[in-house]
């Protein structure tokens, strides 16, 4: 038996049979010889580079978990392709970070791309939401996975797509056309007028946009 407190305060109790500590994870960068090349290492032994990957040591490069930050496969891939265009190429680029998407292969699956309501409120925001559950998809209904939502996080001024999380089945497929859509700079008005085919549980980003600026045909 362990007990937990909850975010609102409160105390809870709970009963299983293993318990799973998940801290996360350090770079493993001691005894590389890093600093004595000038390549800087912070406090929690990552590699320290600017937005082009660039270490201190300008002829060196690092990309992926060693220079922490979200430590995610398809990102340290993205730094990677990124780092060596930088380093051998003429034009130098950023890695945009806004629209990695991080996906939980849970049963439901959730994924989420760029900010999250809370997040968008404390860069200065005026949020607002869009959502469309999974129980009104006939496409989840017949795999029998009507559990779950599809939630977008737009800016009330200008209408723009900032992020989104979805929960359900195909959770982690389905975020990638939101991560396009932030990364194109669409608003929630123009993803809800992407025809989506049906039935597909594709269709509940539509349906979320669209209940975002109010011209959904129903209520979610």
């Amino acid at each position: 038996m362990a007990s937990v407190r909850r975010r609102d305060g409160h105390t809870q109790e709970l009963r299983a049979e293993r318990l799973l500590v998940a801290t996360g994870r350090r770079p493993v960068t001691d005894g590389l010889g890093l600093e004595a090349v000038g390549v800087k290492v912070g406090d929690r032994g990552q590699v320290v580079v600017d937005e082009q990957l660039r270490t201190y040591n300008p002829r060196i490069w690092a990309a992926g978990d060693c220079i922490g930050g979200l430590q995610l496969a398809h990102l340290a891939s993205a730094e990677a392709a990124r780092a060596v265009e930088n380093a051998v190429g003429g034009e130098m680029l950023p890695i945009d970070r806004t629209v990695v998407p991080s996906c939980i292969y849970t049963h439901p699956e959730i994924a989420t791309v760029g900010l999250n309501a809370d997040d968008a409120k404390e860069r200065g925001y005026e949020v607002k939401l869009g959502q469309a559950r999974f129980g009104g998809s006939g496409k989840a209904l017949g795999e029998g996975e009507p559990d779950g939502y599809a939630q977008v996080v737009v800016d009330a001024a200008t209408g723009l797509l900032l992020g989104s999380t979805i929960m359900g089945v195909h959770a982690v497929e389905l975020i990638h056309e939101i991560g396009v859509a932030i990364a194109e700079g669409l608003t929630a008005s123009e993803l809800g007028e992407v025809i989506h085919a049906h039935p597909t549980v594709s269709e509940m980003v539509m349906d979320a946009a669209q209940q975002a600026v109010g011209v959904a045909p129903y209520l979610s």
